[in-house]
């Protein structure tokens, strides 16, 4: 049984608050383990702020947005900043990503990279 608690703050056109909390309770044995249907405790929350948008422009950048996650159960923390570009064929603001990860160990601390994506 997951629950999944969220709430969202737009208080401008340019500015969106997101936070949300997921608790995993999983019942009798777990069929296979490897797909973690066990216990499990997220909570998120990012903050995008979105760019004037020119009508005229094809491209352009199209926002901020900086994002935490805390794995309670694998004691893990993330933080990520995103560059969103806008693009005026595409349907979704898309740009790089670059966070860190702290794990319960040194080990399991790393730079992250990637690609994100946000409602335009």
């Amino acid at each position: 049984m997951d629950l999944t608690f969220g709430a969202t703050y737009n208080p401008s056109r340019t500015l969106l608050l997101d936070v949300s909390h997921l608790e995993r309770f999983a019942f009798g044995k777990v069929a296979i383990p490897d797909f973690n249907f066990a216990r499990y405790e997220e909570t998120n929350g990012s903050l995008l702020l979105r760019t004037p948008i020119n009508p005229n422009q094809s491209t352009g950048l199209g926002g901020f947005r900086i994002r935490a996650t805390r794995n309670w159960t694998g004691d893990y923390t993330y933080l990520r900043g995103d560059i969103l570009i806008y693009d005026k064929r595409l349907p979704v603001l898309i740009g790089p990503t670059i966070g860190y990860q702290w794990g319960p160990t040194t080990q399991t601390s790393m730079f992250l990279f990637g690609i994100s994506s946000a409602p335009k």
